[in-house]
């Protein structure tokens, strides 16, 4: 059995919780694992960057981290993940009902996503369950799609969460390879690999890395999660 995630404190306590009650083996995993195995790279080196709900990204030599950058969570951290991004839309459109902000067509989507009406009282009945984590990041979606639409703040939303998440690529990469050296970049997640941030952040990155070779998965994070790990189980029993 794998565990994956990349708070130790939390492997430590699933890997023995779990191992107590299956009575198995228990492989720890991270994300950055089930990045690289879902773009059928099995041997961790380059950067493994995943942009879904939240953001982190690792850089790799030869099989050891060298770095990790982000990954802090929404409450400080995570800046142009789904969350943020849904987040300053969701805003936006309050925003654009006070009458304090621009036009923009996040209002009507939220609307229609959130289920509520146009009047306060209807928004502040379900803003409690709309402020779940997992509820809210759903938004990020489209306010991607309104930014491809052409919506102007949709698109200064996502230009900036397009230069955060570069900027952690960018700060992981320069901590472990050269401006000219050969390495793989993996982007994963949900956010990460839409269009828009493929797209620029493969732009960003290249401008100064001109040997980056970028990555998408093949597979979902799951199948990629145990592809790597049975290619780590069975060249650790070819060794034996």
């Amino acid at each position: 059995m794998v565990v994956c995630t990349h708070r130790i404190t939390e492997s430590e306590q699933l890997r023995g919780v779990i191992g107590e009650f299956f009575k198995c083996p228990i492989i720890k995993a991270s994300e950055a694992d089930a990045a690289f195995g879902s773009a059928d790279i099995f041997e961790k080196h380059g950067v493994a960057h995943v942009g879904g709900t939240g953001v982190a990204t690792w850089g790799f030599v030869a099989g050891e981290q060298k770095v990790m950058v982000g990954g802090w969570g929404m409450a400080v951290g995570d800046e142009g993940g789904g969350y943020d991004i849904a987040a300053q839309g969701l805003r936006a459109a309050l925003r654009m009902l006070d009458g304090r902000g621009g036009y923009t067509k996040l209002l009507d989507y939220a609307k229609e996503h959130f289920g509520f009406a146009g009047d306060r009282e209807s928004i502040l009945s379900v803003l409690p369950s709309i402020s779940k984590r997992h509820v809210l990041a759903s938004f990020a979606a489209i306010v991607i799609s309104a930014a491809a639409e052409g919506d102007p703040i949709a698109l200064e939303i996502v230009n900036n969460a397009v230069k955060e998440q570069s900027s952690c690529v960018k700060t992981a990469a320069r901590c472990v390879f050269g401006q000219h050296e050969i390495f793989p970049l993996v982007l994963h997640g949900s956010v990460a690999t839409s269009s828009l941030f493929v797209e620029g952040i493969s732009r960003s990155v290249s401008a100064e890395f001109d040997n980056v070779q970028v990555f998408l998965p093949k597979y979902r994070p799951s199948v990629g999660l145990a592809l790597f790990t049975l290619n780590k189980v069975l060249e650790a029993a070819g060794r034996k």
